[in-house]
């Protein structure tokens, strides 16, 4: 077996959005609200600290964008991949045809969704952008096989509805030709495999077996930007704002 290692790497960022529940927090929220001084962490006092981790109910996602992202693939020469070989320098992947790019998941908040929830209830959404994040994928294929572009597949999730318009890579797929042919013999419905993807949700259990291993994603390691956004539950803004750290 042959192992290689595909990298995407781009600015991107960890993006959160969820929903607030807590009196106190709620409190404490809406009067950095009024200071105008809202953070992604906050320390209150000795007691006290806060941050948006906390609330992921619909989002939370780190990871390239895929928008400006380049890709490359490298031959391990040694289990770890610390030893590699360039098999495809690092390119746009706006320019490689063959890749398809989808769409994993577009979350967003409905209230007639989430009927339990108290009417005081706010929603916080957080960004804090990184450049340089690499997001490392790994297949193995056969001695005798070549990677081939065109069966790899990159799934993002579009934060556009939560936090900003962004497309975050959190997944990469490997299918080959054989097994796309057997999978759409399995679902005439479907012309192409692209056409397929658009309907993941649905059809997620049949892709997951082609899912790649993720390694640690890392990135310049200090961030741009903290971004938040908090919104009452009827999805009336309540504050907006962007803090720029360089």
């Amino acid at each position: 077996m042959k192992k290689y290692k595909i990298e995407i790497k781009a600015t991107g960022a960890e993006a959160t959005f969820g929903i607030v529940k807590e009196e106190e927090t709620i409190e404490i929220l809406k009067e950095k609200i009024e200071e105008e001084e809202i953070y992604t962490s906050m320390d209150i006092n000795e007691d006290i600290y806060i941050n948006s981790y906390d609330y992921t109910d619909l989002l939370h996602v780190y990871g390239p964008d895929i928008n400006g992202a380049t890709i490359k693939i490298e031959k391990c020469e040694d289990e770890e991949c610390y030893d590699t070989e360039i098999t495809i320098e690092e390119t746009d992947i706006n320019e490689i045809e063959e890749i398809t790019i989808f769409t994993i998941e577009n979350p967003y908040f409905q209230k007639e969704n989430y009927e339990d929830i108290p009417e005081e209830s706010i929603l916080w959404g957080s960004y804090k952008e990184e450049k340089r994040i690499h997001l490392p994928a790994y297949v193995e294929i056969e001695d005798e096989e070549e990677i081939e572009i065109k069966n790899i597949f990159i799934g993002t999730v579009n934060c556009d509805e939560t936090v900003a318009d962004v497309e975050i890579v959190t997944d990469v797929f490997y299918i080959k030709e054989k097994e796309q042919e057997k999978i759409l013999k399995e679902n005439k419905e479907y012309e192409t495999i692209e056409d397929m993807l658009d309907d993941y949700e649905e059809k997620k259990e049949i892709f997951e077996q082609y899912k790649l291993e993720i390694g640690d994603i890392e990135g310049k390691g200090e961030y741009e930007t903290d971004y938040n956004i908090i919104l009452d539950i009827d999805g009336d803004v309540l504050y907006e704002g962007d803090n720029v750290y360089n």
